[in-house]
């Protein structure tokens, strides 16, 4: 048996980053660890490739060379997986798909494929491949509802698959654990991953840390977790550990990861995850407005000094990402001017602000729905602007308008730089990561002078920003030109998505 997977094109989000990436020469942030983890399931005699279509082309020899073609996906990818699916089709290829896409909308994709293999695929692949193996595969694989696998259980990935791309990806990625302990309203990650965390031991994460080392990666490392610290007495042996890896290896990972924002409330994981080597984490800091928080059941944001809470972080090394929420039924016309002000107030530089979005298999779904207030399907990028339910206490035009609004002044270059000057007077990097000389590196450099500081509207704020990092922080220099390099990339998807409908 010969298996193709394929992980479909993202469209250009502010998540993509993919003009900022550009600087580098890399073309994704990072590959598709769930596709590499299916990968060390499948039996070791067949024939195996993968291809990320955000790194390099799928060609009609790819697909005619596979016996069936697997396709996983986020929602974001529907229109690039659907075009994929009916690809393989049209060339007399069947296909399998599962991922998060498929998941938490069955009912929607159903017929897309040749068969559905859903939920954790620890748990139904295995099913899908003793029915194919007798050569009596169905058409879906679910789990029983709240039934989860072992995370111990699910292999290393295969990161041999890579070999020719591997240096095409600004950063690698690895999973502690899935789950989460709080129940967000609007967020599906308790309904695809559940409330209980499961984590793999410190042993384990040494193991694929050793992995990727052996694969000869050095550089950005992302735990893609939801939640990072979502058991902090089993997180702190995992950091420690991580820390010794390091320290032995001569610290050739950076990482990066997700947390809430407890995160900021203790000293003691603070300075664990800095010894490890963290310099970036990104927090739900969603909204200014508390009634929301509450709404919403965020209710560990509410009485958070959020600019103490971030220049905590930054005092320590590590940076700040931030996700913030318009569309709440609390939300007014007035609070697009408060999350400015928070944005702003907190220099949060890398500000991901997007409309509320209503999942499948969320709470919020299932109550917009029942209300009566949903207006279609989600388009799985909440950067977009498009709002798919009735607001509650602003119209439609009014909660797109106050989007752009947003987004309009956080990345103008004059409130972008004021947001740096912030940011260079709390961040600290650490000594442990410091900056190495590389091509890649001094290449971007170049770029950014010749796209930004020449050639762009930011340019008299950037040679600021970098006069003043000089003679003020000199040793947030590096920082300070990514994050300008982020600049352009928010820019370019800004007037790209969010012109106004004539």
């Amino acid at each position: 048996m010969k298996v193709l997977l394929v992980y479909p094109k993202y469209p250009d989000t502010f998540w993509s980053f993919r003009y900022a990436l550009a600087f580098t020469g890399k073309k994704a942030a990072f590959p598709p660890l769930g596709l590499l983890t299916v990968a060390a399931m499948l039996p070791e005699e067949w024939g195996i490739r993968l291809r990320d279509e955000n790194v390099e082309a799928v060609s009609d020899e790819d697909i005619l060379w596979a016996d069936m073609v697997f396709v996983s996906a986020m929602l974001a990818q529907q229109k690039a997986a659907t075009a994929m699916i009916g690809r393989c089709r049209s060339l007399g290829r069947k296909t399998v798909s599962g991922g998060p896409m498929f998941t938490a909308d069955p009912e929607r994709f159903a017929g897309l494929a040749d068969h559905l293999v859903l939920g954790e695929a620890e748990l139904t692949l295995p099913r899908f491949l003793r029915d194919l193996e007798r050569g009596a595969e169905k058409a879906l694989y679910d789990s029983d509802q709240g039934v989860y696998c072992d995370i111990m259980a699910s292999p290393i990935p295969r990161w041999d698959l890579l070999e020719n791309t591997m240096k095409r990806y600004s950063s690698l990625a690895v999973q502690f654990g899935k789950g989460c302990p709080h129940d967000c309203e609007f967020c599906n990650v308790t309904g695809l991953c559940g409330r209980t965390m499961r984590l793999k031991t410190a042993e384990r994460i040494l193991d694929e840390l050793q992995a990727i080392y052996h694969a000869g990666w050095r550089g950005s490392v992302f735990f893609v977790d939801d939640n990072f610290i979502g058991n902090r007495r089993k997180v702190k042996d995992v950091l420690a550990a991580i820390a010794s890896f390091q320290v032995s290896h001569g610290y050739p990972f950076r990482f990066y990861t997700q947390s809430d924002i407890d995160l900021s409330g203790s000293a003691e994981l603070i300075d664990l995850m800095a010894a490890a080597g963290f310099f970036r984490v990104f927090i739900g800091i969603e909204t200014p407005e508390i009634e929301s928080l509450k709404g919403a059941n965020k209710h560990r944001n509410v009485g958070t000094d959020m600019s103490a809470a971030v220049r905590r972080l930054l005092d320590a090394g590590i940076q700040v990402q931030g996700g913030f929420v318009l569309g709440f039924d609390q939300d007014t016309g007035n609070t697009p001017k408060k999350m400015i002000d928070l944005i702003q107030g907190t220099g949060v530089m890398t500000a991901m602000v997007g409309t509320l979005q209503a999942l499948p298999g969320t709470k919020l779904f299932k109550r917009l729905a029942k209300e009566g207030r949903l207006l279609g399907k989600s388009t799985g990028d909440n950067t977009d602007g498009s709002v798919g339910f009735e607001p509650k206490r602003m119209t439609r035009k009014e909660l797109t308008d106050g989007y752009r609004r947003v987004v309009s002044a956080i990345y103008s270059p004059d409130m972008y730089h004021d947001r740096l000057r912030r940011f260079l007077g709390d961040y600290h990097p650490s000594t442990l990561l410091r900056h190495r000389p590389s091509w890649g590196g001094l290449r971007a450099f170049i770029l950014s002078i010749i796209r930004i500081g020449i050639g762009s509207r930011a340019r008299k704020w950037y040679w600021k920003s970098l006069f003043e990092s000089l003679f003020g922080n000199r040793s947030a220099f590096p920082a300070v030109v990514e994050h300008w390099i982020f600049w352009f990339h928010f820019d370019r998807v800004a007037r790209k998505t969010l012109t106004p409908e004539s």
